[in-house]
């Protein structure tokens, strides 16, 4: 078989076009005497390919959230309605590994400054309970919580 061929532009334009057709890298990289190491290593050193690979990579995986999506709506019998979940779970998955559109949103922790005073569960202890800022329980001492 031989050495694998460079990555020249002409195999990117064909490995782009393949990969947005849905085709799978290893598959394109067989069909075209590419090493897939190579490819990855040309969307690093060429960021127009790199940029054209994760466009046509997208496009993909839209192509196939809508198909999934689309057999999850029609299916009808157990086996149909498994498979097209798996379908949708899988395609979300490799969105979410490669397109930050696909990302969920990092949420954000709240800061809560203070304490909570009364632990009691009687309804007057209930009452009572209250949030005190950090800068009323800098002038407070041991001898007043123990009061």
């Amino acid at each position: 078989m031989g050495r694998p061929l460079k990555v020249t532009p002409k195999v990117k334009e064909a490995i782009c076009e393949a990969i947005a057709n849905g085709a799978y890298l290893m598959d394109v990289c067989k069909e075209l005497g590419v090493n897939r190491s190579n490819v990855y290593r040309a969307t690093t050193a060429d960021a127009e390919f790199g940029a054209n690979y994760d466009r046509a990579y997208t496009f993909a995986v839209d192509a196939q959230l809508e198909e999934a999506t689309s057999l999850l709506r029609v299916a009808e019998t157990r086996d149909q309605i498994l498979k097209a979940d798996k379908l949708v779970n899988a395609a979300q998955w490799k969105a979410e590994k490669r397109s930050k559109q696909y990302q969920p949103v990092q949420k954000q922790e709240v800061a809560h400054h203070g304490y909570v005073i009364g632990w009691e569960d009687t309804p007057q202890a209930v009452e009572e309970r209250r949030v005190v800022s950090d800068v009323v329980l800098d002038v407070v001492t041991a001898e007043d919580v123990a009061n």
